[in-house]
């Protein structure tokens, strides 16, 4: 695309624009940066039962993305809640689970990526009698 200025710009794969500016003899490639994760998913760890979040900050509020659980697509449901306040995009897992041990990742529009996996310790490590067994020798 031509642009009054004396610059051009041309869209390529992912998103990634590049702008050509001509200035006398110079010609200048600038390319968009990819996606930011200001703050990337960090692991979580959850007690059997209860509810857990990752949250992560992008660079810009535009930035839509959607949610993986082992590489599966995730949808809102009473089980997980995915939401987006500004550039702050979060997962609540509502009860957690065994099953919903897994890798959680993010994916911004243009293919970033943040990844984090979130443990859940079952119900009876916390309960008084476990550090008794722990301590029984046989």
């Amino acid at each position: 695309m031509q642009h009054k200025s004396g610059f051009s710009s041309h869209r390529l794969k992912r998103n990634i624009t590049v702008l050509y500016i001509v200035n006398s003899m110079q010609c200048v490639a600038l390319a968009e940066p990819p996606t930011q994760f200001i703050i990337p998913l960090k692991e979580e760890t959850a007690e059997e039962g209860k509810d857990v979040t990752f949250v992560c900050e992008v660079a810009d509020e535009k930035i839509p993305a959607k949610w993986l659980k082992d590489g599966e697509k995730l949808t809102p449901s009473d089980k997980y809640v995915i939401q987006k306040d500004g550039r702050r995009h979060s997962l609540t897992i509502k009860s957690a689970t065994p099953d919903d041990r897994a890798e959680y990742t993010i994916v911004a529009k243009d293919g970033e990526v943040s990844k984090a996996p979130l443990f859940v310790e079952g119900r009876f490590l916390n309960h008084p009698l476990y550090a008794r067994i722990q301590n029984c020798h046989l």
